[in-house]
């Protein structure tokens, strides 16, 4: 009896250690779970913290660009210069844009086609202007009229299908078409959203503008620069939920000519530039210019160069002297040379993959002839030559385009007077003035639509400066216009163009090309012009 109680005290004993045993065991694995636990929190919140370091080191900073040109006002309801644009985009809004070829709403929230002429829009909510005031539909209203019918707009022949806008309340509104534009949405980018309290007596915005974009105006020291600060309430988040935009301020400045805009960023006084050679771009792509990058460029079927003929001039009516000049031209030559190989000679401004739109038959217009230039200019009445002037922008590629372009012209008969012009004088005695014979002019197009307008006698300004005006054009346009996209379009558009290479008017298309911009390597967050604005809420500097 007592050997039993023994052995069952024994088993007890060893049962208890046993269970002691795995009671220490699963408190040791508990604290190691613990300890693991805690290093995991640990690191989440050191990543968290570094994290927030990252992105806490994006905001401030002062960026300074440097402009091709200082701008007449910044009133950019009424004009379309790139000028303007470079800086008018930071302090507007618009209710849509284009961006790698796709429209992209910004103050619209939504929209539909109601009919062809008919578009019912809506507007996000909480949308401030600069002086504290919200957005409302009135605004959108009273913009696009004002930029539809004020007496110094320019932009008629862009949203000139815009009858009137209807106000249903603070957030929705409808646009009324007095006929169909099938890119209405395209264009409409052109007007910015603005809050017409803010015009002055005369009823500008020329010298202090206010808007609703990620920096507001502060001021303008003519002749210098122009600086815009970081608005606190602007609306946008990035990706991660984070306020825009990360800088303090954006500072322009107008050095004069691409040389100098390139010894700034060389320097460091300046940050991005644009207008610059592409044999810059080549440099800096090689690492031959320490310190600074190209962007990513732009999609190369927006951007076109054209020769301009000034139609107010007598010689440029005659059909023989304008196809004089157009088989004269090498582009290939101009291409290689001008824009470092960079570009793509072109005799329409419409790429070969869009849609159906492109007829093959129009690459006989690519090759030089210059006998048969010779004879154009012979049978003319000009055998022994003609004087023109041609001006043009002193920023690059032009300078090289004009010495090109000069040279081949000299060679069939021209005598051509270049003059080179700073960007303001330009554009107020060239675009304005219509002082001269030839000129070349640069543009971002959205297709189609405002490819055509400026076509059209009543696209004044910038949109036809050279006063072109033919009324099988206009009818031809107009039909396309209210046509919308399919077979019929398609076969207008073909026409349209035909006519214009058979009669080399109003223009003579050169190239497209993809526009680089130079920046310093501290520069992140910008990917290149993807569009037709230049937005730079996302740009951040790095130490």
């Amino acid at each position: 009896m007592l050997i039993a109680v023994f052995t069952a005290s024994v088993l007890l004993v060893g049962v208890g250690c046993k269970e002691e045993a795995a009671e220490e065991a699963v408190e040791e694995e508990a604290a190691e779970e613990a300890v693991e636990e805690e290093a995991a929190e640990e690191a989440v919140e050191e990543e968290a913290a570094e994290e927030a370091v990252e992105e806490d080191s994006k905001y401030g900073g002062t960026f300074v660009l440097g402009s091709i040109g200082e701008p007449e006002h910044l009133d950019q309801g009424l004009v379309g210069w790139t000028t303007n644009h470079f800086i008018c985009d930071n302090i507007n809004g618009y209710l849509a844009y284009i961006w790698e070829g796709e429209i992209k709403l910004q103050l619209a929230e939504s929209y539909k086609y109601i009919d062809d002429v008919t578009i019912e829009m809506s507007l996000k909510k909480g949308v401030k202007f600069h002086n504290g005031r919200e957005v409302v539909a009135e605004d959108v209203k009273n913009s696009i009229m004002r930029s539809l019918t004020h007496p110094e707009t320019t932009r008629q022949g862009l949203i000139g299908a815009i009858e009137s806008v209807d106000v249903i309340d603070n957030y929705n509104f409808i646009i009324n078409l007095s006929k169909p534009s099938p890119e209405l949405l395209t264009v409409i980018s052109v007007v910015p959203i603005i809050p017409i309290e803010e015009l002055d007596e005369e009823g500008f915005m020329k010298d202090n503008p206010v808007g609703c974009g990620p920096f507001k105006f502060v001021s303008w020291e003519k002749g210098s620069q122009i600086i815009l600060e970081r608005f606190d309430d602007y609306w946008e988040k990035d990706e991660d939920g984070n306020s825009l935009p990360y800088l303090d301020k954006l500072v322009f400045v107008f050095p004069g000519d691409a040389s100098s805009r390139v010894a700034g960023l060389m320097t460091g006084e300046i940050d991005f530039t644009s207008g610059v050679s592409l044999a810059d771009v080549v440099a800096a792509s090689n690492g031959e210019m320490p310190g600074i990058v190209p962007d990513g460029g732009q999609d190369d079927s927006l951007s076109q160069v054209f020769l301009v003929f000034n139609f107010n001039r007598d010689l440029w009516n005659d059909l023989k002297v304008r196809q004089a000049v157009q088989w004269a031209i090498d582009r290939q030559q101009l291409c290689d040379l001008a824009w470092s190989g960079l570009a793509t000679p072109k005799v329409v401004s419409v790429t070969k993959n869009f849609k159906d739109y492109y007829d093959p038959e129009w690459d006989m217009y690519l090759e030089q002839d210059q006998a048969l230039a010779k004879q154009m200019l012979e049978e003319a009445g000009y055998a022994d030559g003609v004087a023109i002037d041609l001006k043009c922008p002193n920023n690059a590629p032009y300078p090289d385009i004009a010495q090109i372009v000069a040279a081949q012209l000299t060679d069939i008969g021209f005598k051509v007077d270049i003059t080179l012009m700073e960007q303001a004088s330009y554009q107020d005695a060239v675009l304005g003035g219509k002082d001269f014979d030839i000129t070349f002019a640069g543009s971002a197009f959205p297709p189609l639509e405002r490819l055509l307008t400026n076509m059209h006698t009543r696209s004044d300004g910038i949109g036809n400066f050279g006063n072109f005006s033919d009324p099988k054009m206009d009818e031809l346009v107009d039909e396309f216009l209210q046509t919308n996209d399919g077979p019929r379009a398609t076969e207008i558009y073909r026409e349209i163009w035909g006519w214009r290479l058979e009669n080399a008017a109003p223009h003579i298309t050169l190239s497209t090309y993809a526009a680089y911009n130079l920046m310093s390597d501290k520069v992140n967050g910008w990917e290149g012009n993807k569009g037709l604005d230049w937005f730079f809420q996302n740009v951040w500097l790095s130490e």
